[in-house]
């Protein structure tokens, strides 16, 4: 008999010797088991005191996959959203959405709601400092790149060292040689691939970016703001620039902003190359030179990984990188 302490659906799947997956899909009173298995299943269930109830704080039904979410106004993390909803419903698994704060008292307690929720896997989605190590509860980090020098034992991103390659190639194309990179203040800039490789593309055709040329968003203004002020300082400064690496687009737009307001022809005086290629890029004037990451790519891949621990099994690639190519703008 149950003590009343809720065990998870990994701890249930443990005692019938079968998958997580398994135990999910007989809880949603899916899939095609044998008569034995979904008695064992459900009596263990009953046994254990693993009820199909909501979570008060989580709002999460059990058996289902929770996504948790850096910044739900980012286009291209939003553009994974459904993919991944889709992926799960044909495997007649909810999914529920919760938004990671910068608290990080409040994202533990949201992740141990969802540990006593019976919560059946995890998609992380965003750069964030939650440690889902000992979760106890398949995950993955999906676009998520490490603070510092932290590792995590399952991922999936995009091959953000050829990303920062090609941006770098498009502008050395362009005969540029002096280029400023406006960076992720939130992400440690001497282990971002994505920075990284546009400064060893450069090194390699002999020209080396001191560090004083990249610069740090204001994380209390917008991306397009901190942007579009940082470069209109610099310009009025008198530092020298014929180009901008944006490690986003909307960095990449503030950039084109400032430039236009004051009387700078891009690409004629200064080319700009951004990052995500999001819709906003193509409807500028001039519309922008931009790396495109694989946004269906990425999530189904995050969303089969995360299957295969569910199901108990090793995914053959632990870390998995997507490529990327170069939406080509106006803006080189």
């Amino acid at each position: 008999m149950s003590s009343g302490k809720r065990v998870s659906l990994r701890t249930i799947a443990k005692m019938c010797g079968v998958s997580p997956a398994t135990v999910s899909r007989i809880a949603n009173g899916s899939g095609d088991f044998s008569e034995k298995t979904r008695t064992l299943v459900l009596e263990t269930m009953r046994r254990e005191g693993y009820f199909k109830t909501e979570d008060s704080m989580s709002g999460m039904p059990a058996s289902a996959i929770a996504v948790l979410i850096t910044d739900i106004s980012n286009e291209y993390f939003a553009a994974m959203l459904p993919v991944i909803t889709d992926y799960f419903t044909e495997k007649n698994l909810r999914t529920a959405i919760h938004l990671l704060g910068s608290d990080s008292r409040k994202n533990a307690a949201l992740l141990k709601s969802l540990q006593s929720s019976g919560v059946a896997g995890i998609i992380v989605i965003g750069t964030t400092r939650l440690d889902l190590t000992d979760a106890g509860v398949p995950n993955v980090y999906l676009a998520s790149f490490p603070l510092d020098n932290e590792s995590r034992r399952y991922t999936v991103r995009s091959d953000e060292f050829v990303g920062g390659q090609l941006a770098a190639q498009e502008l050395l194309r362009r005969g540029c040689k002096d280029p400023i990179v406006l960076f992720n203040r939130f992400i440690n800039p001497d282990i971002s691939p994505r920075l990284q490789g546009f400064l060893y593309e450069f090194e390699s055709q002999g020209i080396k970016i001191p560090q004083e040329k990249v610069f740090m968003a204001d994380t209390s203004k917008t991306s397009f703001d901190s942007a579009r002020d940082m470069v209109s300082y610099l310009w009025t400064k008198g530092v020298p620039f014929d180009s901008i690496f944006a490690c986003s687009d909307w960095r990449a737009c503030g950039a084109l902003v400032a430039l236009q307001s004051i009387g700078v022809r891009v690409p004629e005086d200064v080319s700009i190359v951004g990052y995500d290629a999001i819709h906003l890029s193509r409807c500028l004037n001039p519309s922008i030179t931009s790396v495109r990451q694989n946004v269906p790519n990425l999530a189904r891949s995050a969303c089969d990984m995360l299957w295969k621990l569910m199901c108990g099994e090793e995914p053959e690639n632990p870390n998995i990188q997507i490529p990327v190519d170069l939406q080509i703008g106006r803006t080189t």
